[in-house]
């Protein structure tokens, strides 16, 4: 379904998601806008390539890294001043 005052925005309804309700997309300026049929097929294959269901299943990876960097600035931080003094 194609909506706006200058038929510059396409709306889906159905999203397929349990978090959203609906999905709008900007059409391009330069876009023609005789092409309602093709938009709204192009607005459709990007929402169903969205995996709503893809959830952060190794928030312990990202604890790690964090943990790591840390560790390595102490290293450096300490060799800093054990050189300057």
């Amino acid at each position: 379904m194609l909506r706006g005052v200058n038929k510059q925005i396409v709306e889906v309804n159905q999203t397929n998601s349990p978090y959203f309700e609906k999905i709008y997309f900007v059409i391009k300026p330069g876009c023609s806008q005789n092409d309602y049929d093709r938009l709204g097929e192009e607005a459709t294959r990007l929402v169903e390539e969205i995996d709503f269901t893809k959830e952060n299943k190794s928030p312990k990876k990202r604890i790690y890294f964090y943990s790591f960097c840390g560790l390595l600035l102490g290293i450096a931080g300490t060799l800093l001043v054990f050189k300057i003094f």
